[in-house]
């Protein structure tokens, strides 16, 4: 192959992987948001969290959210329904050899996105 899609399988795991990064962080960050807020009439003894640390995991919830969503929005173009990677591909053959085997040149097409169920 001439040009091989690396790019394109790259990128998929790329976001893959940054999809896995911010599903971990709003686990942990629901784990947090779980422990009592501590009141002025309420100072409970099993570490509790302030409304700052409260306001502000909330607000790093909502940005992990919306990059999650982000995320997966670009993967629709990149993986089937089942998450796999795809690629809508073709090879040309050049008429060339290279070492005594037919050399191809690679392209694609960009994918239309599946239909999603509601």
């Amino acid at each position: 192959m001439k040009h091989p899609p690396r790019e394109r399988l790259h990128k998929f795991q790329e976001l893959q992987s940054q999809l896995w990064a911010y599903k971990q962080e709003r686990a942990n960050l629901n784990a947090y948001l779980d422990r009592p807020v501590r009141t002025p009439d309420n100072n409970w003894g099993y570490n509790p969290i302030s409304w700052d640390d409260q306001l502000a995991a909330v607000t790093r919830l909502q940005e992990v959210a919306r990059n999650i969503a982000s995320t997966r929005h670009q993967l629709v173009y990149l993986q089937d329904e089942q998450g796999n990677f795809t690629l809508d591909a073709f090879a040309l053959r050049l008429n060339e050899r290279y070492e005594g085997l037919p050399v191809f040149d690679h392209g694609y097409s960009l994918p239309v996105p599946w239909p999603r169920q509601k």
